[in-house]
């Protein structure tokens, strides 16, 4: 579920893009790598191999149905939207993220990672338990609860 985290926090640099300039430059590498912090099966960071992906605890392990996907990857953005405006802690920022939340939800960046992300899920055969896990998170450590890399 590392990956998908990440992920979030991608789409948490995006958003910054999508709501316009001014955004102080990433202090923090992940900011800006993301997801990429793997290669070869060794994570970049601590030169230890990535734990195999594994089933989100509970419910069904059939492969969950395109839509599935399509609905987890658009739930995903929503939350990482969600996350960047909530972690903003100027309150006039804030204010104006928040009355641009929908436009940033149907972003052609938003629209691309939702693609991707629907991709991944169907390519990686994530598991009906996988999206329904996703689709209950309500904040990031939620997700790392949903198992993956």
């Amino acid at each position: 579920m590392l990956c998908r985290v990440r992920a979030i926090r991608s789409l948490m640099l995006i958003s910054g893009l999508v709501w316009g300039c001014g955004q102080k430059q990433a202090q923090d590498p992940r900011d800006v790598l993301g997801e990429h912090m793997t290669y070869g099966g060794v994570d970049g960071r601590t030169g230890q191999p990535v734990t195999p992906r594994t089933s989100a605890p509970g419910g069904s392990a059939d492969p969950a149905s395109p839509e599935d996907c399509q609905a987890a990857a658009r739930h995903l953005v929503e939350l990482g939207i969600d996350l960047a405006i909530d972690e903003e802690k100027d309150p006039k920022k804030k204010q104006r993220l928040q009355a641009e939340r929908a436009r940033a939800l149907e972003s052609e960046e938003a629209r691309a990672m939702t693609r991707q992300w629907t991709q991944d899920c169907l390519d990686r055969a994530d598991t009906e338990a996988d999206v329904d896990c996703i689709l209950r998170a309500q904040k990031e450590s939620d997700l790392e609860k949903c198992g993956g890399a």
